[in-house]
C-alpha cells in the first residue's frame, strides 16, 4: 500500500509537466524605431513604424502599427519589454502607454 501511494505521488508531481506550454516570454530591448516607408506612391494616413527588437543575440525588425492616436513608440528606443518569439511573429506585452 505504501508503494502504491508513493507511485501515485510521483505520478501527480510529474503530471503538470506534461501540460505546460513550451512558449516562454523573454526580455527584449527596443534598439531602434524608424517611420516605415511604404512601397507605393503617396503617404498613408496610418503611421507605421519599423521597430528593431534585440532578443538574446538576435535582432528582429517588425512592422508595428500603433493604436489610433498613440505615438509613444517613437520614443521607445532603449526600453525593455517582454516578448514571445514565434515562428512567424513576435508578440509583446504592450506597455507603451504613459502611466
Amino acid at each position: 500500500m505504501l508503494r502504491l501511494t508513493g507511485l501515485v505521488c510521483i505520478f501527480l508531481t510529474m503530471f503538470p509537466a506534461f501540460g505546460q506550454s513550451t512558449s516562454k516570454y523573454q526580455v527584449g530591448t527596443i534598439t531602434e524605431v524608424k517611420a516605415h516607408q511604404a512601397a507605393g506612391s503617396g503617404a498613408s494616413e496610418v503611421a507605421n513604424y519599423d521597430v528593431s527588437v534585440k532578443v538574446g543575440d538576435t535582432i528582429y525588425v517588425v512592422l508595428y502599427t500603433p493604436p489610433l492616436g498613440e505615438i509613444m513608440v517613437k520614443y521607445a528606443a532603449g526600453r525593455d519589454l517582454l516578448v514571445l518569439v514565434g515562428k512567424n511573429k513576435i508578440t509583446w506585452v504592450n506597455r507603451m502607454t504613459c502611466p
